[in-house]
């Protein structure tokens, strides 16, 4: 029976208890680790993570290349891509064939010198790269490649202001706020560059009001522009763009505070009382 062992512990089979025979394999092939007579796990792999073809689990060989030949970025040995290209855009065979299935007949092409000092062409035989580009950056529509062109207008005719050649924007109005086609202020639906009409109303709000909550002069409900300040030149706690106060026409308010709400006689936030410009000590009580 194959469960009866001998004086050395092994069966009729030749295998011992934990099923392993005098050479150290089990019956199936494999040793106490895993692998088999050629060195192979059972997933086909060796103790270095190659299978017999010399390719990892990822597919990779020992140098780091696929079966085609490329490594994991794309590139053969030689540096090249699937396409023909390199990572600086040179193509190893000097044009771009592979990609725009062109087939020159002869050598007209620019060249870039390489790190290595060795001249790599990087345009076809027309003069533009694998995306497009020539040489100066423009691309055969006369567009950089932020689809600019050269006199500095996008492709849909305007520039980094918003203007076409004609000095118009995209509402017809020029730098001054000109309508270009009624030659006043208001376009023909009566709005002028801002979309504000006569009667001061916004286009698509319906009020006094734009969008971004400021009516035709720059005033927010408050009274209030953009930058913080009202009609007059003061911010909401008082101050002017220079610092001083509208009631003590210095550059601190009544309560001794300035701007930044340093107090005049602590330098600090609180004033004598240990209290804020807010009226608030500390702990967020407030000033009776």
């Amino acid at each position: 029976m194959n469960n009866e062992y001998n004086e050395e512990g092994f069966n009729k089979s030749g295998f011992d208890r934990q099923g392993y025979n005098t050479l150290g394999y089990n019956s199936l092939g494999f040793d106490r680790c895993g692998y088999d007579t050629l060195g192979f796990n059972l997933k086909g792999f060796n103790r270095q993570g190659f299978n017999k073809n010399g390719y990892n689990e990822n597919g990779y060989d020992k140098d780091g290349y696929d079966e085609e030949g490329y490594d994991e970025d794309g590139h053969d040995k030689d540096g090249y891509g699937k396409d023909g290209y390199n990572k600086k855009g040179s193509h190893k065979d000097g044009y771009l064939h592979d990609e725009y299935g062109r087939s020159p007949t002869y050598y007209d092409y620019y060249w870039s010198g390489g790190d290595d000092g060795i001249s790599s062409f990087k345009y076809d035989v027309n003069g533009y790269d694998r995306y497009g580009y020539n040489h100066r950056g423009y691309n055969k529509q006369g567009y950089d490649r932020d689809g600019i062109n050269q006199e500095g207008f996008n492709e849909d005719g305007f520039d980094e202001e918003g203007f076409d050649e004609e000095g118009a924007n995209r509402d017809g109005f020029d730098k001054d706020g000109i309508n270009v086609y009624t030659n006043t202020i208001y376009d023909e639906k009566g709005f002028d560059k801002d979309r504000f009409n006569k009667d001061r109303i916004h286009e698509l709000t319906n009020t006094k009001y734009n969008i971004d909550g400021y009516d035709k002069d720059g005033y927010d409900k408050d009274g209030f522009n953009d930058f913080g300040f009202d009609r007059c030149g003061f911010n909401r706690e008082g101050f002017d763009e220079d610092g001083f106060h509208k009631d003590t026409d210095t550059k601190y308010n009544k309560n001794g505070f300035d701007e930044y709400g340093y107090h005049k006689d602590t330098h600090t936030h609180y004033d004598k009382d240990g209290f804020d410009k807010d009226g608030f000590d500390k702990d967020k009580n407030q000033k009776e």
